[in-house]
C-alpha cells in the first residue's frame, strides 16, 4: 500500500492542534495548585472535646476565597473511643450571617448552610472507626462528596465561615469528638478566635462558648482546608501566548502532497 500524505491544510491544522493541546496540558500544572487556605495541623494539644450528639464546630478565616479559590478539600482530625461500628460523623459549612452575639463585637452566629456532606459511617475505617490518642484524619473532598447549598460548589462567599460536625449513634461508654490544635504554631494558615460554636439542642440557638476548665486553652480543632486558585489574567494571557506561539512554529511544518 503506498504511502498516502494529508492534505497540507489538514496537517497543519492536526499538527497545531496537537502541539497547541500539549503546551496548554504542560501549563496547566502552574495554574492549578491547590494552596492550603486553612492549616490547624502542626502542634496537637493532646486534649479533644466531644459533647456527644451535639452539633459543634469552629469559626475560621481563610486566606483565600469566593469564586477565585474553589474549596476542593476539607480535612479534620477526630478521635474515638469505645465505638461499636454504627457512628456515623456529618461535616458542614455555615455562613455566619444568623444575628449578633450580645457582648461580642463583630460576632455573628452561624445561619446560611452552605455544605452538608451527609452521614459518612465510621466503621468503613480501622476499628470501627475507634482511634489511638493521636486521632484520625478525615477527608471529604467536598466538590464530589455531599451537597452545596446557597452558593456554587466550593464557593465560599465570605473570608469566615463555621465549620462543624456532629455525631450520631453515640451510646453509653462511646466517645467522639474533635482533637484541638495550637493554631499559633509555626506553619499553620489562617486564623480563628479561641472560641467555638455549639448548638443549643433545647433552644436550637448556636452559642458562642469557650474552653471553662481549670486550664483553658484556644478552642481551636485540627483541620486543613485546601482550594485550586483561578488564573488570573496574566497566566491566562501567557497561556493564550504560548498556544499561539506552538500554533505559530507549527504552521511552518507543511508537507505538500
Amino acid at each position: 500500500m503506498p504511502f498516502t500524505y494529508m492534505k497540507s491544510k489538514t496537517l497543519r491544522l492536526v499538527t497545531g492542534f496537537f502541539a497547541a493541546s500539549s503546551l496548554w496540558i504542560s501549563s496547566l500544572p502552574a495554574f492549578a495548585q491547590p494552596i492550603d487556605v486553612y492549616r490547624n495541623t502542626q502542634q496537637r494539644a493532646d486534649r479533644y472535646y466531644a459533647p456527644g450528639l451535639t452539633e459543634f464546630g469552629d469559626e475560621i478565616i481563610l486566606t483565600q476565597h469566593g469564586p477565585s479559590a474553589q474549596l476542593f478539600n476539607f480535612t479534620f482530625e477526630y478521635f474515638g473511643a469505645g465505638l461499636n461500628g454504627n457512628e456515623t460523623v456529618s461535616l458542614r459549612f455555615y455562613r455566619n450571617n444568623d444575628g449578633a452575639v450580645a457582648g461580642v463585637p463583630g460576632a455573628a452566629r452561624p445561619g446560611t448552610l452552605l455544605y452538608d456532606s451527609g452521614p459518612v459511617a465510621l466503621n468503613q475505617y480501622p476499628n470501627n472507626g475507634n482511634t489511638t490518642a493521636d486521632g484520625n484524619t478525615l477527608a471529604f473532598a467536598v466538590l464530589s462528596q455531599g451537597t452545596w447549598f446557597n452558593t456554587a460548589p466550593g464557593v465560599i462567599p465570605d473570608a469566615n465561615f463555621t465549620w462543624t460536625v456532629q455525631f450520631t449513634g453515640l451510646g453509653a461508654g462511646e466517645t467522639a469528638g474533635l482533637d484541638i490544635y495550637n493554631l499559633s504554631a509555626a506553619g499553620n494558615v489562617g486564623s480563628s478566635a479561641d472560641d467555638y460554636w455549639e448548638l443549643n439542642p433545647s433552644t436550637q440557638v448556636w452559642e458562642l462558648r469557650v474552653d471553662g476548665s481549670a486550664s483553658p486553652i484556644p478552642m481551636n480543632f485540627g483541620a486543613l482546608a485546601q482550594a485550586v486558585p483561578e488564573a488570573s489574567p496574566l497566566q491566562l494571557g501567557m497561556l493564550a501566548v504560548a498556544v499561539w506561539v506552538g500554533w505559530s512554529i507549527c504552521r511552518r511544518k507543511t508537507v505538500t502532497a
